[in-house]
């Protein structure tokens, strides 16, 4: 069974954590605005992750193609994912925080 990433409540077997939580019931209805948050933060990671992973290929290409230089610039990834899961996280856990605060009742019948 999986959890909901927002208030931990127990989901169905097949919401699980990678898919998309507009697609889960439980995401739609109870937390609109994580939903809406997601989508957003997936659209900006697209819209920056695409471009540099492009012109990462194409300098990658053109350096060993003219100088013969390994392809080091592919490591430029290791930060990059760094950077965008503490990101994730960091607004999870916000949202996280938000719940707690809005709803203590629901977290306390949990626990």
């Amino acid at each position: 069974m999986a959890r909901c990433q927002v208030c931990g409540v127990q989901l169905s077997r097949w919401a699980l954590r990678f898919r998309n939580p507009a697609r889960i019931a439980h995401y739609r209805n109870i937390h609109p605005d994580f939903v809406k948050w997601n989508g957003h933060f997936v659209r900006k990671l697209m819209a920056s992750g695409l471009p540099l992973i492009v012109g990462v290929a194409f300098a990658n290409y053109y350096l060993a193609q003219l100088y013969g230089l390994p392809r080091y610039l592919s490591l430029i990834f290791i930060p990059y994912f760094y950077i965008v899961v503490r990101a994730w996280r960091r607004d999870l856990a916000r949202f996280r925080q938000d719940w707690t605060k809005s709803h203590p009742s629901d977290t306390l019948s949990q626990g």
